[in-house]
């Protein structure tokens, strides 16, 4: 302990000696931390089981159906049809839960105020009760709505509690109540926290039975496998996922087998949420060490640049200090004395610069979220006139994304810093001291 105060107390008495180099070096630091911890945090959100959707380790998609005609060899391609999905998919085994969206609300839909004089646009969300298994959203009044409601096309909503307290005033006066969503009623049975528009795939303002949304059913190029849903299972593990697809490859070959038409086709899906991340189609090959060469190469951008910049510096300083190194040799400090004591001022300052630069990531990613959303998402046509870009406590304080990059950075900078630090500490005494002359 006392070794530690007297290396603080050194570190301290260099910085304000040096005030500029400090600055430079922790200013530095700070910088590389802070463009690296957006970036981790970026992905992070995309990533990290977050408010609703805690299951994203567990969830694959299945978004697009093609279909060839063997008559003309015509391919076309589309999500996935009703029929297909009713038929086929949501009977499937090896899945704990199976759910359905669908695009029939893909235009505007707007919503009336409660006295009827004003309209404005929202964000609704056409999908089944397995939606509110598969993610967990906090109910602060009523309850999803049933199947029942689902097969007889009831026309009852869930609302999020922005959109309740907006329309209605308060949360507890919107359950029972009615809203009119383009000129078509519904009546309110729950009402959830909100989530948030970086978590595209659960969020909405409004959700409603699929069976109530127009055209749910309709087909694609006239070929019942095509049409407007998107499909998500939820799987226990590695097992059960590997399960699913082997009975999903069945299933197309039962189907080719007995349709002369033509032969349907779910190339590289159902993919994980992991892979949906780093892909720009979801049906494209995938391979993680294409990704990982790819942003290793960021990383080291974002890390190695600077890490070399300051080896730079902490080499001109070396230089600098030889004569204060060769008296300290002369009363007896061993060069391993002496490397520790510029490692361990060369870690405090890193440490310095870490902590500043993730207040600097925060504040950017806080201030800047709205853009940034635009950089995490390829959905532009949220109504944002009625929708504000949450950015929630677990997606902004993420202790293990900052801890990984404050010790990915302390290791570049203890390597950048060991290197110059070695080469001067092997000058004999004499040589240090002459530095002095």
């Amino acid at each position: 302990m006392k070794g530690l105060r007297q290396s603080i107390r050194q570190t301290w008495a260099d910085a304000r000696r040096e005030p500029a180099f400090t600055s430079l070096y922790i200013g530095g630091v700070a910088l590389a931390i802070a463009f690296t911890m957006i970036f981790a945090m970026i992905y992070y959100v995309k990533l990290a089981p977050v408010y609703p959707e805690y299951k994203r380790g567990n969830t694959l998609y299945l978004n697009n159906v093609s279909f060839v005609v063997k008559r003309d060899n015509m391919t076309c391609m589309s999500m996935v049809g009703y029929e297909f999905y009713r038929d086929y998919l949501s009977q499937v085994e090896n899945a704990e839960i199976i759910s359905a969206y669908s695009e029939a609300y893909r235009g505007p839909v707007f919503i009336n105020s409660l006295d009827g004089t004003t309209q404005f646009r929202i964000q609704v969300n056409a999908t089944d009760p397995a939606f509110f298994k598969l993610y967990e959203f906090n109910f602060l009044a009523g309850k999803p709505f049933t199947e029942a409601d689902l097969n007889s096309a009831i026309q009852v909503c869930v609302m999020s509690d922005r959109m309740a307290e907006r329309i209605f005033g308060q949360i507890d006066k919107a359950v029972g109540g009615e809203i009119v969503l383009n000129d078509v009623g519904y009546r309110v049975i729950g009402v959830v926290k909100e989530g948030s528009v970086l978590t595209p795939r659960s969020f909405a303002q409004v959700y409603v039975p699929y069976t109530t949304a127009p055209d749910y059913d309709y087909t694609s190029c006239g070929v019942p496998y095509l049409g407007s849903m998107e499909v998500r299972f939820s799987v226990k593990d590695g097992a059960q996922e590997a399960a699913l697809r082997a009975e999903l490859d069945d299933i197309l070959r039962r189907i080719n087998a007995a349709d002369t038409t033509g032969v349907v086709s779910i190339v590289n899906q159902p993919v994980t949420h992991y892979q949906t991340a780093f892909m720009d189609f979801e049906n494209e090959e995938f391979s993680w060490m294409t990704v990982v060469k790819k942003y290793a190469v960021i990383l080291l951008v974002l890390l190695l640049v600077p890490a070399m910049n300051l080896s730079g510096m902490i080499a001109g300083r070396m230089e600098k200090r030889l004569p204060e190194m060769g008296i300290r040799k002369s009363f007896g400090a061993t060069r391993r004395r002496l490397l520790s004591q510029v490692l361990a001022e060369n870690f405090y300052m890193t440490l310095a610069g870490g902590l500043l630069g993730l207040v600097i990531a925060w504040v950017i990613m806080f201030v800047n979220r709205s853009w940034i959303y635009g950089i995490m998402t390829k959905y532009t046509s949220l109504p944002v006139d009625t929708v504000t870009t949450e950015v929630s406590g677990e997606m902004l304080f993420a202790p293990a994304v900052f801890l990984v990059t404050l010790l990915l950075c302390i290791v570049l900078n203890m390597a950048s810093a060991l290197l110059p630090a070695w080469w001067s500490l092997r000058n004999p005494i004499v040589s240090s001291l002459n530095e002095k002359r």
